[in-house]
């Protein structure tokens, strides 16, 4: 009998495309492996570990928890540009700069009226307290110092968008722009990365939740470094894949270490209670 069969992977949102590629792998180990009896769905070898047994080895990835492509907020031509890809920064700090010399000066403007529209309206209080002045000129000279403090907002609104600051210290992992390059609203300019706080994602037997619960403490080892670190189970998935039986464990590192990477590699060393 035939037993090869078609197997398709439904990653969730918000995996990296690395980690996604390992699940397929997972999955591709099911397909592969025979079955025991008719009807019976394969089981990869990897995940053939029983719940009472050292589990052995589970492939891991390190990811970052935050990571955001910003986009302008504006139509403009690039004045300053202050990073490169590979970057480190810290948070506020300031990463790029438009030509904004109209907004500033239709702030200076605004600023120039609301001063107008205040003293206004405080001659025409005085007026009206001394029965010099009607209820429809103090009441229009209130409304009209309100609208030019609305338009100094909406104008100092518009120079904040000047300016693109770090929403945290990372790194930048990808430039899209260059220094005098003009953009329009929306357009993508980098693609930044919170390399301070990571996190390990893993696929394990879906069994293991009988005994792999968040707060246990596990040791994980990273390829790339050749390094040992202390973990802890943060979270598990939400789901179980229906053809491998397995399932997605969100951890965290004991502590963070500034040699870690998003997208560095390794395995977790998990061993079920005796």
């Amino acid at each position: 009998m035939n037993h090869n069969m078609s197997c398709t992977v439904s990653i969730q949102r918000g995996l990296g495309g690395a980690f996604a590629r390992m699940f397929a792998f997972l999955c591709m180990l099911a397909v592969a492996a025979p079955h025991t009896a008719f009807g019976e769905k394969p089981v990869p070898a990897a995940l053939k570990a029983p719940a009472r047994v050292p589990a052995g080895d589970v492939l891991i990835q390190v990811v970052a928890r935050e990571h955001v492509t910003i986009a302008a907020g504006m139509d403009g031509r690039i004045e300053r540009l202050m990073v490169r890809e590979g970057d480190r920064f810290t948070k506020g700090m300031l990463l790029l700069a438009f030509d904004c010399s109209s907004e500033q000066g239709m702030l200076e403007r605004s600023k120039a009226s609301r001063e107008l529209a205040v003293k206004n309206a405080e001659i025409q209080e005085k007026l009206f307290a001394m029965g010099a002045s009607s209820d429809l000129e103090l009441s229009t000279a209130r409304a009209e110092r309100g609208k030019m403090a609305a338009e100094q907002k909406i104008a100092a609104a518009a120079v904040r968008k000047c300016t693109v600051l770090a929403p945290f210290s990372g790194g930048v992992s990808e430039l899209k722009v260059q220094r005098f390059q003009t953009v329009k609203k929306g357009d993508p300019l980098m693609r930044l990365v919170n390399t301070g706080d990571l996190e390990i994602q893993m696929f394990v037997p879906s069994k293991w939740l009988v005994w792999l619960k968040p707060g246990r403490r596990f040791t994980v080892h990273v390829d790339e470094l050749d390094r040992d670190y202390q973990a802890e189970v943060r979270a598990t998935g939400t789901w179980i894949d229906a053809v491998s039986q397995s399932v997605a464990v969100f951890s965290r590192f004991s502590r963070q270490a500034p040699e870690l990477l998003p997208g560095m590699s390794g395995h977790a060393i998990l061993a079920s209670p005796k």
